[in-house]
């Protein structure tokens, strides 16, 4: 793997979990529209008291499983790229692909956190991605 696909397969897991955060809001929304529908004042004679859910039962139905296939795609990947970083030697190259790549966080989280330098940080990046090799 080069250096760019490294990087590209450990972004999918934040990329995935944003996903997964946009299907579960866009569940919410569905939800919040049928319990309070909007009101259209067009002057259009209406239907009132419908009560057909079949629509929004197989929209539900349909987002619950996307939402279900995607978390266990993410899990199976975390799992896969904790395996990964699990098999790099340096316990510092370790940690900063966990900050970065697992917990999302950026750059100046990451140097804080693990007390070093922004530009230091990017060194151990460098050197990590180099070691990282993805198991499967």
């Amino acid at each position: 793997m080069t250096i760019d696909e490294k990087k590209e397969y450990l972004k999918s897991y934040q990329k995935l979990k944003r996903e997964i955060v946009s299907l579960e809001d866009e569940k919410r929304e569905l939800r919040t529209n049928r319990m309070f529908p909007s009101v259209n004042n067009d002057g259009m004679p209406k239907a009132s008291g419908t009560t057909d859910l079949s629509g929004y039962a197989a929209d539900l139905d349909r987002l619950d499983r996307l939402i279900q296939a995607k978390t266990w795609g993410l899990i199976n990947l975390q799992h896969s790229i904790e395996l990964s970083i699990q098999a790099v030697e340096d316990a510092t190259e370790r940690s900063l692909l966990r900050h970065k790549y697992l917990c999302g966080k950026t750059w100046e989280q990451v140097a804080v956190d693990m007390d070093y330098s922004w530009q230091h940080i990017h060194k151990i990046h460098s050197r990590a991605l180099k070691n990282f090799e993805k198991m499967r």
